[in-house]
């Protein structure tokens, strides 16, 4: 069984080596038939017609004749080699930078050579590179060879072959010749061939070049045998701002071979001496000749470097071009006088300017530069030659052509006319003046759309014309309407408006409102002292439909008052909650109903009812914010020892609050007088409580353990203490508090009279005690000195009396 699986993995792995061997045949088929100038199929049949079958090579060689592949050498890319392209002596133009100088910061697939393109027919072979030499036909073979340094193959068949110095198209020449004396297939005819061959390379050599002169890092660089001077100059970060772009040379045997101008590639894209490196050539960048900043309206403002016989046009060249802005009359050169020259001014710089009639003759400009000059071309200004313009109430404002003869109603009329709030009794003409200035004239819009020549005026160039709107003089005005409506506010009056319209978009009255007595406020004009005057109204219910108020039109800034009528109250309510025969809510029917009054509406007492217990919940609406917060600003005012707080937390949150909205009863007293205090006259909102007896009492706080005690009539505060283990360490006796069912504080007796008893349901709790930090020494040093300064004092006194 194991057997029979490796013979099936050995047929798998051998037919997917057919299958990828079958489609390099293919495309070597394909190539020989392009070069012979016929079809595949008349090739293969033209071969198997001499007896041939082309496609019986070994497929393991075929599988050999692969495309030739450029191995890519491992050259580590350099970072960044220049952060920013100044240049120091041009500091009056930092806002420029030195041209070129950038590309060498890009991606480093920018110079490197192609990796996925054929070898070019001129590659002069060298050592250390693969040559794969393949036949097939009547002859079948595929062998691989790498150049000795000596600069040769091995070849069985001939011995050794001299290859160094031979380009691809040289060597294929030369190996086909002597390969054809062992071969006798492999003629030169084409008629009488039998035998093919191809000769490819395979990984290439590397070559090892210098980078010298004024370049970011100079030294020797190991590169793929494809590259050229500007691969070497990328991978050693290229010029430095004091090299030259314009004359990088490539140095072969101590003599220049080529010199580079990287000017042409990077306005042209042309690389025209961009030669092929060898072993030991030297990439040698010079310094920098002269430069001149070019700044202004043109296409890539730059500092630029120039060649000896390069003139202006060359200069604008470099740089794009001009703008279509550009202001062609004049150009600023700004130079540093030469050195040969200085003895005749007293100043180091002087300002020429160049002075042209057209275009063409700026762009032709033979005008020689000097090292360090400073050429500033200008934009035209943006003054308009034949433009008005239009703004306000009109449908399309805007800038538009002068036409000769435009008056203002030709322009009115190109805005597409006006719009509908306009104000046809004035509008504004502004006019430039030659100084600039503005002059300004009125006009009637009414009139000029009639034709009137004294309102249509004449326009001239630059002028605008603006058209207000009616609001702008006739601002909408406000009334207000305030009080029993149902959207009381802000409107605003339009015309003809009158005090029911008001009305009615307030929503109209509300239930309570007075219609007998509505009160309207107008301002009044004619007096210093008095603000308003009154008016008052009578309105019926269906308001609507009356005439009354119908002809009461509103003026700007009006006010009315909707009072309430005092006959139409709403029905309030108080609740009862607790041990009653019918709790609930109940409506108050008349004033001064007082607590009585609800208990026998609600059927009085249940026999569950804790008399003593009985309060009444009211919202406090006049605290004065949290317990808690006020506490700890006490707190902290003290400036407690160690840190020390008050502990309010739980006072506040659970303690107290449960209190601060109870008013307590004392119904004994209620029964025995009806006029006592604690027959209260009851508001809206207030709730009766009536509890039952919990036959408990609630302690908390700084205690051992904050327990619910059950109630033993006619104990006192210590026995309830001692229930719930005793006070604390931290705990504050003195200032214990005992709440009472009802919400009454409970009053201790003194020293000379007994206590009240604390009643069932009561809740005691046990605050904590707080220290405050006190410094004898501190206290000693102040008593100290006053005493001092007393009896300096005194001294002082006496020797005046003296």
């Amino acid at each position: 069984m194991k057997n029979i699986l490796v013979v099936i993995l050995l047929i798998t792995l051998f037919s997917s080596f057919l299958i990828s061997a079958q489609s390099v045949k293919d495309q070597m088929i394909k190539k020989k038939a392009s070069e012979l100038g016929i079809s595949e199929d008349e090739l293969r049949k033209k071969a198997g017609e001499m007896g041939y079958d082309i496609s019986g090579a070994s497929d393991a060689e075929a599988a050999k004749t692969v495309v030739p592949v450029t191995v890519k050498q491992e050259v580590t890319a350099p970072q960044k080699s220049i952060s920013n392209y100044k240049v120091p002596e041009f500091s009056g133009r930092s806002d420029l930078n030195a041209f070129g100088y950038s590309i060498f910061n890009y991606s480093p697939s920018t110079f490197e050579p192609g990796l996925n393109v054929p070898v070019p027919k001129n590659y002069v072979i060298g050592p250390g590179d693969e040559i794969v030499i393949s036949l097939w036909g009547e002859t079948q073979m595929v062998k691989n060879f790498i150049v000795s340094k000596e600069g040769t193959i091995y070849l069985q068949e001939a011995g050794m072959v001299n290859v160094i110095g031979l380009t691809l198209e040289e060597l294929k020449s030369k190996l086909f010749k002597v390969l054809s004396k062992t071969y006798a297939s492999l003629k030169s005819k084409k008629s009488n061939e039998r035998t093919f061959m191809e000769v490819t390379t395979g990984a290439l050599r590397t070559v090892k070049v210098f980078c010298l002169g004024e370049i970011v890092r100079p030294g020797g660089y190991s590169l793929p045998s494809l590259s050229t001077a500007f691969t070497a100059l990328y991978y050693s970060g290229g010029p430095k701002i004091s090299g030259s772009l314009r004359s990088v040379k490539v140095i072969r045997d101590g003599a220049a071979v080529a010199v580079l101008d990287l000017y042409e590639y990077l306005s042209s894209g042309v690389k025209s001496n961009d030669i092929s490196l060898q072993e030991g050539d030297v990439v040698y960048v010079e310094r920098v000749g002269k430069r001149v900043a070019l700044g202004g309206s043109v296409f890539k403002p730059a500092i630029y470097e120039l060649k000896t016989n390069e003139k202006f046009n060359d200069l604008i060249n470099y740089a794009g071009g001009i703008n279509f802005n550009t202001y062609t009359d004049r150009v600023s050169v700004t130079r540093v006088i030469p050195f040969d020259q200085r003895d005749l001014y007293e100043k180091n710089i002087i300002k020429i300017d160049l002075n042209f009639t057209t275009k063409e003759q700026l762009l032709e400009s033979n005008f020689e530069f000097q090292d360090g000059d400073v050429v500033s071309l200008f934009s035209v200004n943006s003054l308009m030659e034949n433009a008005v313009a239009i703004t306000g109430a009109v449908k399309k404002p805007g800038s538009y052509e002068l036409t000769t003869g435009m008056r203002i109603s030709d322009l009115v009329l190109k805005a597409d006319s006006l719009k509908e709030e306009v104000f046809v009794e004035q509008a504004v003409l502004y006019r430039t003046l030659p100084t600039l200035k503005k002059e300004m004239f009125t006009f009637n819009l009414q009139k000029a759309l009639a034709n009137d020549p004294a309102h249509n005026l004449k326009l001239e160039n630059e002028d605008e014309v603006q058209i207000f709107v009616h609001e702008r003089f006739f601002p909408t005005r406000s009334v207000q309407i305030y009080g029993q409506v149902n959207n009381p506010g802000t409107f605003s009056r339009m015309e003809g408006m009158t005090l029911k319209d008001l009305i009615t978009i307030a929503g109209g009255f509300t239930f309570t409102a007075s219609l007998a007595n509505v009160e309207l406020s107008r301002l009044d004009t004619t007096s210093i002292e008095k603000y308003y005057n009154t008016f008052n109204l009578k309105f019926d219910e269906d308001y609507w439909t009356s005439e009354t108020g119908e002809d009461f039109l509103l003026q700007d800034f009006d006010r009315v008052s909707i009072k309430s009528d005092p006959k139409k109250k709403s029905s309030d309510v108080i609740k009862i909650s607790g041990e009653v025969t019918y709790p609930g809510s109940y409506a108050i029917l008349e004033e001064g109903e007082r607590i009585t009054n609800f208990i026998e509406r609600a059927g009085g007492f249940l026999n569950t009812a804790y008399l003593p217990g009985i309060y009444v919940k009211r919202t406090n609406n006049y605290k004065t914010g949290n317990v808690g917060n006020q506490l700890k600003m006490l707190a902290d005012s003290m400036s407690l020892a160690g840190g020390a707080t008050i502990e309010v937390s739980y006072y506040d949150r659970v303690f107290l609050s449960q209190f601060s909205n109870r008013i307590p009863l004392e119904w004994e007293e209620i029964e025995d007088d009806k006029n006592s205090i604690y027959n209260l006259r009851l508001q809206p909102g207030d709730e009766i409580v009536v509890p039952d007896d919990d036959g408990v009492i609630y302690i908390s706080g700084e205690v051992g353990v904050e327990s619910i005690v059950p109630y033993k009539e006619g104990e006192d505060l210590d026995y309830y203490i001692t229930q719930a283990g005793g006070y604390t360490s931290n705990s504050s006796e003195g200032r214990v508090v005992v709440m009472l069912p009802n919400g009454k504080k409970w009053e201790s007796g003194g020293l000379f009279s007994s206590d009240d008893d604390i009643l069932s349901g009561s809740k005691i709790f046990v605050p904590t005690e707080v220290s405050v930090a006190f410094n004898h020494w501190e206290v000693i040093r102040d008593i100290t000195s006053i005493i001092a300064s007393a009896a300096l004092l005194v001294l002082t006194i006496e020797n005046i009396a003296k």
